[in-house]
């Protein structure tokens, strides 16, 4: 609040200058607020966006100094007849009437407030405020910033948090937040109890992650790191307490991280059963659990999902015997250990490289890769597609036929799989799809394709099947080279692949 007594001297002085002696009386009001503004500069800069300055209105300062003489009378009267009981009573009911109206004038008294916003200083007149005892005068004056202004906050949104952050950090310390909301006056204020209140419940909703201790990049987790940020990295549940030294951590960045040392505890928990299984190849996941007591079944499991050398079993195990003592088995108990080997849930870890061995034995149906037309020649002029970007107005308007892609290793196939989905607007819905993986076809689709997405689905397939494939995939398309499939064709070239167009 600013000094009533410097309001008035600046305010006096105005009224006798030439300038603004015929000024009305809000004109010079705002001049003298606006200077005092300007002398405050220095003093504010530090936290500049939570400063709030109140400031009198110098007509009211007269009467306002007139109740105030005339508590400082009941003060004295109460001193001099101490003893004078009734009196003091009757003194008492005067003085809670004339202080009640010296607080209205108080608060009527300061009825302007100013703030910075951005570069500019805003002074608005506030609402009339009734005085009330039991109320706090501060928190309806915050009201009166955040309903009529937008000054300040009482909550923070995750795009607010996300905004005062900025698009370059995925993580910021909470003490840092804070100070960057004090200072700059690019965005309303919040103070640090609401600040906070709201993490915790973005927190809570798994709208933003809090983490304690040092935070690092998913690329840096080690095992020990990896222990860290499962017990410290908290997302999509109930706080207890957020503390300054912690950090504020978006939602992408926190799963990013979170799973970089999911993935490194399963990792390491997947050496340890496989140590374990030693010279076995597959055991039941209870034999696991009690030679593994510091790992829940839950940790085993979700292991054994993450790791490209075990597999989970879920169907009959005597079904597995039956084919590694060479007895002959019926198509349904060849297809329940297919999906047995599929399921979500098993009782049984198998080694990966045992489980493709029982899966090749039980595999009936062997094909040659096959030809994606039915003619013997394939017309049409074959080009790369990084060709048909550069020389987009040689080939503009002529039609391309097939889309044929070669590469090696699960990352490469998944990447494609993506890109190939962008395939689907130009698929030749009656053509065909051919998918070769080291000479074995696990996908030949050759009648018409109701749900043209299964492009990506049967790559995402054979990724999950082998670890390091080598793969060629051939989609017959009916596509005109027009600006639609030239974006489409830039998004192919983001991967290393191989990709070739057949164009006529």
């Amino acid at each position: 609040m600013i000094d009533y007594e410097e309001v008035f001297r600046i305010y006096a002085h105005l009224k006798r200058s030439k300038e603004y002696e015929s000024e009305a009386e809000d004109v010079v009001a705002r001049e003298a607020f606006s200077r005092i503004f300007s002398q405050m500069l220095s003093i504010t800069a530090p936290n500049r966006n939570s400063v709030v300055l109140l400031f009198p209105v110098a007509g009211g300062i007269p009467s306002f100094m007139s109740d105030v003489k005339e508590l400082i009378a009941c003060e004295k009267l109460k001193k001099e007849r101490s003893k004078d009981k009734e009196f003091l009573k009757e003194l008492k009911a005067i003085q809670e009437r004339i202080y009640a109206k010296t607080a209205q004038k108080l608060i009527n008294l300061y009825s302007y407030a100013g703030f910075f916003r951005k570069n500019d200083q805003v002074i608005g007149q506030l609402s009339p405020l009734t005085y009330d005892e039991k109320a706090k005068y501060t928190e309806r004056i915050f009201e009166e910033l955040e309903r009529k202004w937008g000054k300040v906050l009482s909550s923070a949104s995750e795009d607010y948090i996300y905004g005062v952050m900025g698009k370059e950090k995925d993580y910021i310390k909470l003490s840092e937040l804070i100070n960057t909301i004090a200072n700059s006056t690019g965005y309303p204020f919040v103070p640090a109890k609401y600040l906070k209140g709201s993490i915790k419940e973005l927190v809570k909703a798994g709208e933003i992650a809090v983490y304690r201790g040092e935070i690092c990049d998913p690329e840096e987790v080690d095992l020990r790191k990896s222990e860290e940020i499962v017990k410290s990295l908290k997302l999509g549940i109930e706080l207890g307490e957020i503390r300054d030294s912690d950090y504020v951590v978006k939602k992408e960045f926190a799963e990013e991280l979170l799973g970089a040392a999911k993935r490194k505890r399963a990792d390491e928990a997947a050496n340890r059963i496989l140590e374990v299984l030693g010279d076995r190849n597959y055991a039941e996941i209870s034999s696991i659990e009690s030679e593994l007591p510091d790992l829940s079944r839950k940790d085993i499991v979700d292991a054994v999902k993450r790791s490209q050398r075990l597999e989970l079993y879920g169907g009959d195990i005597s079904l597995i015997r039956k084919v590694e003592e060479g007895a002959e088995l019926s198509e349904s108990e060849k297809e329940e250990i297919l999906s047995g080997f599929n399921a979500e849930h098993g009782e049984f870890i198998f080694k990966k490289e045992y489980a493709e061995g029982i899966k090749n034995k039980i595999r009936t149906v062997e094909w040659e890769p096959p030809e994606i037309s039915e003619d013997e020649e394939r017309k049409g002029e074959e080009i790369k597609v990084s060709d048909l970007i550069e020389r987009f107005e040689d080939f503009e308007g002529r039609r391309v036929k097939r889309i044929k892609v070669k590469g090696s290793g699960s990352n490469s196939l998944k990447e494609d799989a993506l890109n190939l989905g962008g395939a689907v607007p130009f698929l030749n819905l009656k053509g065909k799809i051919a998918v070769d993986l080291k000479g074995r076809v696990f996908f030949k689709c050759s009648s018409e394709l109701e749900k043209a997405g299964i492009i990506e689905e049967i790559l995402r397939k054979i990724a999950e099947l082998d670890s390091n494939p080598e793969y060629s995939v051939e989609l017959e398309i009916d596509a005109e080279v027009n600006d639609d499939f030239r974006i489409f064709a830039e998004q192919l070239t983001s991967t290393k692949s191989e990709k070739t167009l057949v164009v006529e």
